[in-house]
């Protein structure tokens, strides 16, 4: 049945960032070709028409790729499309299409000829002398609930170019010519490694975009754009660029598109309760405001330590630092301590501190001092590192000292906790409220649970999965966490190499022994994926349920936080154009977008204006899927866990079973040990 929505949210107008193609080409000639090329666009040739396969005879599952050109003059195979029937073929049409209008629109380009087209936009110099550039992706896409095409809009953010050319910079900055990546040549953008015969002959026009690594080699700082409102400057972008760049009739006729986006229908429109979000203390004391819920009731699950002993490791001119850490961290002068929040007798041991001289390479004295710690069995323990360095430093040596430090706390099971020196310093008195956040991570570290969610009743066992990636060291980690969503509670942690793909059936394998271990029954499994679930990587685990749960159904919801992807609804009926917290919207293909923010109130708009999460989900029952009231249960779930993040009293709208297992990856890709000791692998020790 059908959840109605909420009175506030149906009588309003939402609006999706995409127009509608008014006029369309209906059948063009393409030419295919095994063979890939700078021009053309690669496609699975079963999207194109079955007779395709007939030309190309080592075509197979394992090497499925064709590659089209839409102005054919070549040796390639000459195919008649109709594109009303083939919308992959129409999709990367329009693609090549928008690509040569926007060369001639004084913009940077950029296609990967397998998603979408990048429009860079040049801003105004900036005061530190560096070239902003706008990035906009375009994508024709199919909605399943209008005929035809629509072009997506979305801003992905700002480029920097410095304004110095190849050449120069290899004069002026040799060593910084190796941190290049992706240039700029002749208004189109380039991989370094795969610049055009003419670029190689032109250099001097050739422009590098910067990267936080050529920025630190060039001496420069890297611009750093904290914005609180993404919601409202995301929308205010995109209406600029289609203001200056969409105009209903392009290239003579070829595109012709809506001057306004297009509306949802009000069937498509939902709300979740909002008052479904209390969390749960000490003895179950339900409070809407974490700050208060920890100071007044105390952590849910108390730490079981008879004493929480803390101690120091710093450099020997931060003395002064790890004495203002000590004061403020016990309470001093007149506020509330870490022992406020955790509810938790508090030592502070200078004895246990670790003073290091050595700057550039602290670990050849930290991690000896660390092994020869003496602890006692029945206390917790936190290592505070102040580190003189911030964990996004460029230098790779200097930036592995972080995790480094980090896993020999690990080994010797003592919490730890990195406070940046600097900040710390430069945040002064207003260091106090870093404590609430500090309290409640080191509370998790331990052992205890800050808060969990109000009970749902049911008996589901959740499994996320985060993705962690580098392109510097070509290194891509899956972490994982195993909750049981009876109270919120997690159970283990785990990661892996992504490309081992049988450990994501193995990793639900033994977390639904698990749970069945505890309990009678599984009413369902739900999997939070960081990406979509490809039908391939699907089958072990309907198989794997076959075996050891038949029937039961899986739930896949893919959660998405990538810029490029966004679908971004405006609400035209209010004032401040904002979707209600807990709003969502379908897009057809159980694809949804969901609002998670505090916004609440007509008129009240919160300073902070998150962007919403973008879902898909995926069933070994499909029919699930078509039920609102099903659909409303795995929205609330999402929403609950998004009320799970023990590091800030500031809840993201990322779910914490995808942000976690990221954080956890993120962290582990650094440890040259790739196991845990015993008792850490339940710990979000990552926080």
């Amino acid at each position: 049945m059908k959840q109605p929505v909420s009175k506030n949210v149906s009588e309003n107008k939402f609006l999706i960032n995409q127009l509608s193609f008014l006029s369309q080409q209906e059948e063009i000639t393409v030419g295919v070709s095994p063979e890939p090329a700078s021009d053309r666009y690669r496609i699975h040739y079963r999207d194109l028409p079955g007779y395709v396969k007939s030309f190309f005879p080592d075509l197979h599952e394992s090497n499925p790729y064709l590659y089209l050109q839409f102005d054919p003059s070549g040796p390639e195979v000459k195919v008649r499309i109709k594109l009303s029937e083939y919308p992959e073929v129409a999709q990367k049409y329009y693609t090549a299409v928008l690509f040569r209008y926007f060369l001639e629109q004084k913009t940077v380009v950029k296609t990967n000829f397998i998603k979408a087209l990048e429009v860079w936009v040049r801003q105004p110099k900036n005061a530190t002398g560096l070239y902003p550039l706008a990035r906009y992706n375009l994508k024709a896409v199919v909605n399943s609930r209008v005929p035809g095409l629509n072009l997506r809009v979305a801003f992905d953010g700002f480029s920097y170019i410095q304004g110095m050319h190849l050449m120069e910079m290899g004069q002026t900055f040799p060593e910084a010519v190796e941190h290049v990546t992706q240039v700029v040549f002749e208004r189109q953008v380039y991989h370094i490694r795969r610049l055009p015969q003419k670029a190689l002959m032109n250099r001097s026009q050739v422009y590098p975009i910067l990267n936080r690594r050529l920025a630190s080699a060039l001496k420069i700082i890297y611009p750093f754009r904290r914005e609180m409102k993404k919601h409202s400057n995301y929308i205010s972008m995109i209406e600029s660029f289609k203001t200056d760049y969409l105009r209903t009739d392009m290239l003579d006729g070829q595109l012709s598109l809506s001057s306004g986006w297009m509306p949802l229908d009000e069937k498509d429109i939902f709300r979740l309760e909002t008052s479904e979000k209390n969390f749960l203390f000490a003895n179950r004391q339900p409070a809407s405001d974490i700050h208060s819920g920890l100071l007044t009731h105390g952590p849910y699950r108390p730490l079981l330590q008879k004493q929480i002993r803390v101690f120091f490791m710093y450099h020997e001119k931060d003395a002064a630092l790890r004495e203002k850490a000590a004061s403020y961290l016990n309470g001093n002068p007149g506020g509330a301590g870490l022992s406020s929040f955790t509810k938790t007798p508090t030592l502070f041991d200078p004895k246990m501190d670790i003073v290091f001289r050595d700057m550039e390479n602290p670990v050849t004295e930290i991690l000896p001092a660390i092994s020869s710690l003496t602890l006692e069995p029945d206390c917790g323990y936190l290592g505070i590192y102040l580190s003189p360095y911030d964990k996004t430093v460029t230098q790779a040596e200097k930036h592995r000292i972080y995790y480094l430090v980090k896993e020999a706390l690990l080994q010797r099971n003592i919490a730890p906790q990195t406070i940046d020196a600097q900040r710390m310093q430069d945040a002064g008195a207003s260091f106090r409220y870093w404590i609430p956040n500090l309290a409640m991570a080191i509370t998790a570290k331990l052992g205890g649970v800050p808060w969990v969610l109000n009970k749902t009743g049911n008996h589901d066992l959740v499994v996320g999965f985060g993705l962690y990636s580098t392109s510097k060291y070509n290194l891509r980690i899956v972490g994982s966490s195993v909750c049981f969503s009876e109270d919120g509670i997690f159970e283990e942690f785990d990661f892996f190499p992504e490309n081992e793909n049988y450990r994501v059936a193995v990793s639900l394998e033994k977390a639904i022994l698990r749970y069945l271990s505890s309990h009678k029954t599984i009413d369902r499994l739900v999997i939070h994926y960081y990406k979509e679930i490809s039908n391939k990587a699907f089958q072990p685990i309907r198989e794997m349920i076959n075996r050891l749960q038949p029937g039961m159904p899986v739930i896949v919801v893919r959660i998405n936080s990538s810029l490029s992807e966004y679908n971004i609804i405006q609400d035209t009926g209010s004032r401040e154009g904002f979707p209600y917290d807990g709003s969502y919207f379908h897009l057809g293909n159980h694809q949804y977008v969901f609002y998670i923010n505090r916004h609440e109130i007509p008129g009240n708009l919160p300073s902070h204006l998150p962007m919403p999460v973008q879902l898909g989900f995926k069933s070994n029952n499909p029919e699930l899927l078509n039920d609102g009231d099903y659909v409303k249960s795995l929205m609330k779930q999402v929403y609950l866990f998004s009320k799970l993040y023990w590091r800030s009293l500031r809840q993201p709208a990322i779910p914490v079973t995808v942000s976690y297992p990221r954080m956890l990856a993120g962290n582990a890709v650094w440890f040259e040990r790739q196991t845990l000791p015993d008792g850490m692998t339940g710990l979000p020790w990552f926080l």
